[in-house]
């Protein structure tokens, strides 16, 4: 969708694509503008989808980045953040994936399953960078380790790059 500002108030509009490829319905996923691109990672589709897709703003043409770039791939997740820096990097943060194995779905008095579910859920507090500049222009991942004081995980979350 497209949000364009009219002469009296905004208007929104579905934002047409040029080709017929395009990446499968998500929700929760993480997206950010680089230039002309539009970059997003993750969410839920038929499970928790590890994925890059980016749609040219300029060409209005989708691509799988997943299948172009190099370095490994973040594993999939929902809930994450996703930031870019002015060297056209993106940061990702976060995130939860699936369940653990072991989920007791019998109702207790004590516990909801919803309490139950969320003791299991995989959280990370990982950090990966996507270079978009790197491999011609196809990008590149790389896993940054965590040291010093990090972040719990989490999920949900919203971030931000502060220069200082």
């Amino acid at each position: 969708m497209s949000l364009t500002e009219g002469p009296t108030e905004p208007s929104w509009s579905k934002l047409q694509s040029s080709s017929n490829l395009q990446p499968p319905m998500r929700s929760k996923a993480a997206s950010v503008v680089v230039g002309s691109k539009l970059y997003f990672f993750g969410g839920l589709g038929a499970g928790h989808v590890g994925a890059m897709w980016s749609f040219d703003l300029s060409t209005r043409k989708w691509n799988c980045v997943c299948n172009r770039s190099m370095g490994k791939t973040p594993p999939g997740r929902s809930g994450h953040t996703m930031v870019a820096d002015d060297e056209g990097r993106l940061w990702l943060f976060g995130g939860q994936a699936g369940t653990m194995k072991g989920v007791d779905l019998k109702k207790t008095a004590a516990t909801s399953l919803r309490v139950r579910m969320l003791g299991k859920r995989v959280m990370y507090n990982d950090l990966h960078v996507f270079d978009t500049n790197a491999n011609d222009g196809e990008g590149c991942w790389s896993e940054l380790p965590n040291s010093g004081m990090s972040p719990s995980p989490r999920r949900g979350h919203s971030a931000n790059i502060v220069k200082g």
